[in-house]
């Protein structure tokens, strides 16, 4: 079950379940540990001070992407490899890392390790389609977000969903196909809808057709209304991944 309130720092950031302690494993537990991943068999079985370094590392490697730096998050990734290989959340946060620099083949190659062992995890359903959206590859990421719509399953998984619609949205702006993006937000109100889908849908139709104070004023009531947890960082990514800006607001507006 995904935690709604700190949804947006789980998609982006891949957190792991990591124990800070040493976990033991008694033998009445012997069939559950070996239906456990390679790699968190290998981490339990850490001394506990190496254990802590991998857990700190990780960490810190998280707090450097939040904070936009890029270089440090892949030097803190590529430790965390040399501690413990082989942990398909230190791959996708380093999707997420290589993404945002825009070194898309990079991530690409990374993403294909990724999905071979997580294909169904939320983080890499959301890099995949950012990293089509990123490319400028539109259509296809309309097509695979639809597609992978259909295997998310409904219950528990509304702010995932919209995540991924919001990418869709912005494809349709992108395609210039403002009717089939508003099917996308149709129903959605500022007082019936828990969601910055709605207020980042808003700043991307005004930022379509160039309004940009407008655009300012729903993205700005988006991230105050929605503060806690970082939940508009998604939304904030997309779009500035998307292209829209560049397209429709590179010259200054009266």
């Amino acid at each position: 079950m995904i935690h709604l309130h700190h949804l947006a720092i789980w998609l982006l950031l891949a957190v792991a379940a990591i124990p800070l302690s040493a976990q033991q494993f008694p033998e009445e537990e012997e069939e559950t540990r070996q239906n456990l991943p390679e790699w968190l068999i290998r981490l339990s079985n850490m001394k506990a001070e190496q254990k802590q370094a991998y857990v700190r590392t990780f960490t810190l490697a998280k707090q450097a992407f939040l904070a936009e730096e890029w270089v440090t998050c892949i030097r803190l990734l590529n430790d965390c490899d040399m501690l413990l290989p082989g942990n398909p959340n230190v791959w996708n946060l380093r999707v997420s890392c290589l993404t945002e620099q825009q070194y898309y083949d990079e991530a690409e190659q990374e993403l294909q390790k990724v999905r071979q062992v997580l294909p169904e995890d939320p983080v890499t359903l959301v890099n995949i389609a950012n990293l089509h959206l990123a490319r400028g590859n539109y259509q296809e990421c309309i097509e695979e977000i639809n597609e992978l719509l259909t295997r998310i399953p409904a219950y528990g998984t509304e702010p995932l969903r919209h995540i991924l619609q919001y990418r869709i949205l912005l494809s349709h702006l992108m395609l210039g196909n403002e009717s089939a993006a508003r099917e996308i937000t149709k129903g959605l109100s500022p007082l019936l809808s828990d969601t910055p889908l709605y207020y980042y849908g808003e700043a991307a139709f005004h930022i379509f057709h160039g309004r940009r104070s407008q655009a300012m004023q729903d993205i700005q009531a988006a991230d105050n209304i929605f503060a806690k947890g970082n939940a508009t960082q998604p939304y904030r990514r997309a779009l500035a991944a998307s292209g829209l800006i560049a397209k429709h607001l590179s010259e200054p507006q009266p």
